[in-house]
């Protein structure tokens, strides 16, 4: 994906734009630890960062909306890559505790809501590769140990409902944690329920907050963005996605059986599990 070129008026427009709204948004993380400039700040700055006998140089290619990373070896250029976006993020980072590190990039595509991706890269005898990519989406993400035992987590959230059943801002962000194994993102929020679980109780006090002054119910192929009934299908949605990244998606259409009781409940229930793959 690239980004089309267009006018810098319109590009000084989406900058503010992005700003208003990572200021306002409901991001569950939005900064990281790894950072050389902010994390998902959108101003465009070079980077420079050397590891053991490798050098990483960033340039922004103004013609075609990217970001160049030119790795070097030994002063020697080993490998050119192009990120759609900007590069906001190189370091390296010991995951796993054997200490062996990896370098991990970090970009920003821009925009109004999107887009954060993280790049992991492999050095190994002077050579360099990027054998994965985490697509974030509007979520930000932070290194952290969250057992305490130098094996490193990426902790992060999940913006698969935005837009799905009402506005952005009204958009819940599930929890996500990562770690890297064989070189690759892997997914282990299973094993963190406590915070998923904290999460799921601020939503359902959001919950309260509607189903004790009650909401309209529209009909069945009634649209309901933008309505209360939307909002409670978004709650509810992040509540489901929680509860099914910890095992217990169950627990999730209960919630949904007892607080939501409009004609096109069972609509809704067909979306979480077929379109969403909560099941």
């Amino acid at each position: 994906m690239h980004l089309t070129k267009n006018n810098s008026g319109i590009f000084i427009f989406f900058i503010i734009l992005v700003l208003l709204l990572s200021a306002s948004g409901k991001l569950f993380s939005q900064t990281s630890d790894s950072t050389t400039s902010e994390s998902v700040f959108p101003f465009v700055k070079d980077i420079n960062f050397e590891y053991s006998n490798y050098t990483f140089q960033t340039h922004y290619d103004t013609s075609n909306w990217c970001s160049v990373l030119t790795v070097k070896y030994k002063n020697k250029i080993i490998a050119n890559e192009r990120f759609d976006g900007w590069i906001d993020t190189i370091n390296t980072f010991n995951f796993n505790g054997n200490g062996k590190k990896n370098l991990f990039i970090g970009s920003y595509t821009g925009g109004a809501h999107c887009c954060v991706m993280v790049f992991l890269g492999v050095m190994e005898n002077g050579s360099f590769k990027i054998p994965d990519t985490l697509f974030l989406g509007n979520a930000g993400f932070n290194i952290t140990d969250l057992e305490g035992d130098g094996i490193l987590e990426i902790e992060s959230a999940s913006d698969m409902f935005a837009y799905a059943f009402t506005n952005y801002a009204e958009t819940r962000f599930p929890p996500r944690f990562y770690r890297i194994k064989n070189n690759k993102f892997v997914d282990v929020t299973k094993n963190y329920p406590k915070p998923v679980k904290n999460y799921i109780e601020e939503l359902k006090i959001e919950l309260t907050d509607f189903t004790d002054k009650g909401f309209k119910c529209y009909g069945i192929n009634d649209d309901t963005f933008n309505t209360d009934a939307g909002s409670v299908k978004t709650i509810l949605a992040g509540i489901t996605a929680c509860y099914y990244s910890i095992g217990e998606v169950k627990k999730g259409y209960e919630l949904i059986d007892k607080s939501y009781k409009c004609p096109d409940k069972e609509k809704f229930i067909k979306i979480l599990k077929d379109e969403f793959k909560l099941k």
